[in-house]
């Protein structure tokens, strides 16, 4: 019978190297963050009229409130849970498909919504 190797309080860490994803999975949520945080102020800076006294309803102050929400917030928020995912289960994900396929979804979905609120006719 083997002895069970020794645990201690950093084994998790150790090794860590080992299951980190490559650089493009976590890069094409953190880019695409930067491009809707980017659009997000484009945004606001068009609508700078309604934003004073914005109380709800469609237009661009509203896609700029989910530029922010969704593209920027949740866009990192992804890439990051996608990077220390292994890390922090010490497990080496099998296959990166999920995450992948979980950005092709969510970034031109979260385009799509942003560009619909911000073209329908507020008045």
């Amino acid at each position: 019978m083997t002895p069970a190797p020794p645990v201690f309080p950093g084994a998790l860490l150790m090794g860590t190297e080992t299951r980190l994803l490559p650089y493009d999975v976590p890069l094409r949520f953190f880019a695409a963050a930067a491009a809707f945080h980017a659009l997000a102020w484009g945004l606001l800076g068009a609508a700078h009229a309604d934003v004073p006294g914005f109380a709800g309803g469609p237009g661009l102050a509203l896609a700029a409130l989910h530029a922010v929400t969704l593209g920027v917030l949740a866009m990192t928020a992804m890439g990051a849970a996608y990077q220390v995912l292994g890390v922090a289960t010490g497990v080496v994900l099998k296959s990166l498909l999920p995450c992948r396929l979980s950005f092709w979804l969510f970034a031109p979905g979260t385009a799509v919504l942003v560009a619909g609120m911000a073209l329908i006719d507020a008045t």
